[in-house]
């Protein structure tokens, strides 16, 4: 694999709402990695991470996403697995109450297949891990881990990360949402 396969972007300024990446799918190759690092919200109150596909006029696809999540965090003592099902119209869910405090060292990864593709269904799946300790909560570390297929045919040319509510986090450890996509094959 060349270095063009690879594209990579970053969030540089307190005001930015959008990771997006566009552009960074193409017919050159049917399997694309990807990696987004230092995943912190500017909110100290839990938000949701969240990911869509964008088409190629840059607007996010609201194709619906068939989603199966494996879910296991760790409160006190006990370790707890939950599994869930579900059609999301096209956005994903990698991490769920996640602070600017626990945000640190956040990641999410995975691997998806034929996301430019308009005759083959777009799939994958994504791995996350995250700290959390939201105010009411026990819980010390989580981890997620989705399978995704898009139910209709359209052709996906870049992606998109965004926080349920606020924007992305900056300072000390700027910049933050290190996201890499790179054409495998």
């Amino acid at each position: 694999v060349t270095d063009s396969a690879t594209s990579s972007t970053s969030v540089t300024n307190n005001s930015t709402q959008y990771l997006d990446l566009n552009n960074c799918f193409s017919a050159s190759y049917s399997v694309y990695d990807f990696y987004l690092a230092s995943c912190l919200p500017a909110v100290t109150s839990g938000v949701n991470l969240e990911m869509r596909f964008l088409t190629s006029d840059g607007n996010v696809s609201t194709s619906d996403m068939w989603v199966a999540i494996h879910n296991v965090y760790y409160d006190s003592s006990n370790l707890h697995n939950v599994a869930i099902t579900e059609n999301t119209n096209g956005e994903m869910t990698p991490m769920h109450n996640v602070d600017y405090d626990m945000g640190r060292g956040a990641f999410v990864k995975g691997t998806i297949f034929n996301p430019f593709s308009s005759v083959d269904n777009t799939s994958g799946h994504l791995q996350s891990g995250w700290r959390t300790e939201i105010a009411g909560q026990t819980s010390k570390w989580a981890s997620r881990s989705i399978q995704f297929s898009q139910e209709t045919l359209v052709s996906c040319t870049g992606l998109r990360f965004n926080w349920a509510s606020g924007n992305w986090a900056t300072g000390a450890t700027n910049p933050v949402g290190k996201l890499i996509v790179k054409g495998v094959r």
